[in-house]
């Protein structure tokens, strides 16, 4: 649970949520239950400040038959953190990645971005390749795909890359030597 339930805006916004949605009780629905406490974590993942622990105390709401997992559709967690990179919610990054635990992957020229995070659905250059990462390992790498059509980023794969934090530094490195070679 985070160091201090009470004061963080993260678990009191979703316990709020939690508690009231989906309408009065004689209209109740759980669609509309599950889309509210979903867009609940998904604006904190946007624009809230993040504190250790807030993720610990997003996780624990609900039972092992009906959690907040259920109401995040989708790649769950992974869907927090592309939200929060795309808002460059930093506060809310960290505590993802220390929850996951996963190390940040930060690569060059991500969606448009100079420099970011790596998330899943993130679209960089790698081996003069435009991929797509379409998940993360259990260490923590990125898995991504380049495709034959690389305007739609779909159909048959080209080429398959698991690709870590120290990859990317060791690419990024590489290329700065071969510019001072030059």
């Amino acid at each position: 649970m985070p160091k201090n339930k009470e004061t963080s805006p993260v678990v009191q916004l979703i316990s709020l949520v939690w508690k009231h949605a989906g309408g009065d009780k004689n209209v109740f629905s759980w669609e509309l239950y599950n889309h509210q406490v979903r867009d609940a974590v998904m604006l904190a993942a946007a624009g809230f400040t993040w504190i250790e622990g807030d993720m610990d105390g997003v996780m624990s709401f609900g039972n092992s038959r009906y959690g907040i997992g259920r109401c995040l559709t989708g790649d769950g967690v992974e869907e927090i953190y592309r939200v929060a990179v795309l808002n460059r919610n930093m506060s809310a990054c960290k505590e993802i990645e220390r929850w996951l635990p996963r190390e940040p992957i930060i690569a060059d020229d991500v969606n448009g971005r100079k420099r970011e995070r790596l998330f899943v659905g993130a679209q960089t250059w790698w081996n003069d390749e435009l991929v797509r990462v379409n998940s993360f390992n259990l260490e923590g790498k990125a898995n991504m795909c380049s495709y034959k059509d690389s305007l739609t980023m779909t159909g048959k794969v080209k080429h398959r890359y698991t690709v870590s934090a120290q990859d990317i530094k060791n690419a990024r490195k590489a290329a700065k030597q071969e510019l001072l070679d030059q």
